[in-house]
């Protein structure tokens, strides 16, 4: 995964992110931010948090029709309508089950056992799941926000890294705390 990211991700994020004003780059994550409205409405459902869930559903109707498709978050401004996130992981978390072994996954990144199965359990409740099944779409689909996304936050995974005495453990260790806190909110 270092590898790829040096040598193929951070080169062609700096590409994109140069190219593409910031301007553009935001109203494309909350459009996929807002896709995935539906994996968050049904952990919250799952979860019982039925006042997140009634958020989630509030925010993606603003953010579909004021936000224009989702490209615009007017729901930003609305408290009620930005409830902490919440995927599978999490809700596997609250029904109890433990995190299991830490995972590097090749290009998907790090992930507990139980994290990675929420992650794939998540992808039952994406509606482009079902909508394109075309191998190219998904992976298309993925390269984008993922390049999109990390134009945010180049220079992160740097500066862990050349803080860290033992990347490796940094990384978990850090991955595992941030896991426990969503899952606490």
């Amino acid at each position: 995964n270092d590898t790829f990211y040096v040598a193929i991700l951070r080169p062609v994020t700096r590409g994109y992110r140069f190219v593409v004003p910031s301007d553009v780059r935001i109203p494309i994550r909350n459009f996929f931010d807002n896709l995935m409205a539906t994996v968050r409405i049904a952990n919250c459902l799952l979860q019982a948090k039925w006042g997140a869930a009634g958020g989630e559903v509030g925010a993606f109707f603003i953010n579909s029709t004021a936000g224009v498709f989702g490209f615009g978050d007017p729901a930003q401004r609305y408290p009620a309508f930005n409830p902490p996130e919440e995927d599978m992981g999490q809700t596997l978390a609250v029904w109890g089950v433990p995190n299991g072994p830490f995972l590097v996954i090749p290009l998907l990144g790090f992930y507990t056992a139980r994290d990675f199965g929420g992650w794939l359990g998540d992808t039952y409740f994406d509606p482009l799941f079902y909508t394109a099944m075309n191998w190219e779409i998904v992976v298309g689909r993925l390269a984008v926000k993922t390049v999109n996304n990390t134009s945010f936050r180049l220079g992160d995974y740097e500066a862990v890294k050349a803080a860290a005495i033992d990347p490796y453990i940094a990384f978990r260790s850090g991955y595992v705390q941030f896991r426990q806190k969503k899952v606490q909110e």
